[in-house]
């Protein structure tokens, strides 16, 4: 007996059966990405000390990581700033910044508790280009635009969105 259906179905051929289409499988389910520190989410890390972020993305795509200090002041980490990006493939709980990039996060005052976005999309027009490292405080009214508009193309589901919040404090 031989069956054949299409997309992401059961084949059968002489008693073997195989599933089809594995890479339509994995692109059927949505973009989905995590961030978290390497103490874990919620972590109360020291001034001093180095801060690792591990990156998880479902499948290919283009990453912008946004760091938030404790005085609100927001870093662009990825792509770095003077950087088009590159696409990322898929990852599992990927170092960052590797220690092969030369790049370390060290964390300083102001003490309190701060922030991590990960924001992933299939099409890099989706993400901003952002050409500086900083978006100062004072900036406000930009920022909160910024913002803004990536919260509202994840309740699009055009980017997929992961957070951690960690705390800093003194040595």
């Amino acid at each position: 007996m031989h069956i054949r259906v299409r997309y992401g179905r059961i084949f059968r051929y002489g008693g073997i059966i195989l599933l089809s289409l594995l890479g339509r499988l994995v692109y059927a389910q949505p973009l989905s990405v995590e961030v978290t520190t390497h103490m874990g989410d919620g972590a109360h890390l020291r001034d001093g000390q180095e801060l690792i972020l591990l990156l998880s993305v479902s499948r290919p795509a283009w990453l912008w990581l946004v760091y938030e200090d404790a005085a609100g002041e927001l870093w662009q980490l990825l792509p770095a700033p003077r950087d088009d990006g590159r696409r990322e493939q898929a990852i599992v709980m990927q170092p960052y910044p590797q220690g092969t990039m030369g790049q370390r996060l060290q964390l300083a005052a102001p003490y309190g508790v701060e922030h991590v976005w990960l924001f992933a999309a299939e099409d890099a027009n989706l993400l901003p280009s952002v050409k500086s490292d900083s978006f100062p405080a004072s900036l406000d009214y930009k920022r909160a635009q910024l913002l803004q508009r990536m919260d509202s193309a994840v309740h699009r589901g055009e980017v997929a969105r992961a957070a951690v919040e960690f705390s800093v404090r003194p040595k």
